[in-house]
């Protein structure tokens, strides 16, 4: 009987230590999500800010262009 007792907690332990291993490794698996969350959230917020960037050129850009017509519009081709 105290054999089959110590049996019984020996693999008591070992289920323990493989439920704390699955656990640690879970835990590792969160923080890199975690991490990779962040990156994807720093790149979406930095490509938001370049695409801002990029419309406010364009409509720069068209000013421009429609100031050049409006400034050639006065010369005639002979």
């Amino acid at each position: 009987m105290a054999q089959e007792s110590a049996g019984g907690a020996g693999e008591m332990e070992r289920g323990t230590g493989r439920v704390t291993d699955a656990i640690v490794q879970v835990s590792a698996t969160s923080e890199e999500t975690s991490a990779s969350a962040e990156e994807v959230s720093a790149s979406t917020h930095e490509l938001s800010t370049q695409s801002g960037d990029l419309a406010a050129t364009a409509r720069k850009m068209k000013e421009l262009a429609e100031a050049l017509g409006q400034s050639t519009a006065r010369f005639k081709l002979a």
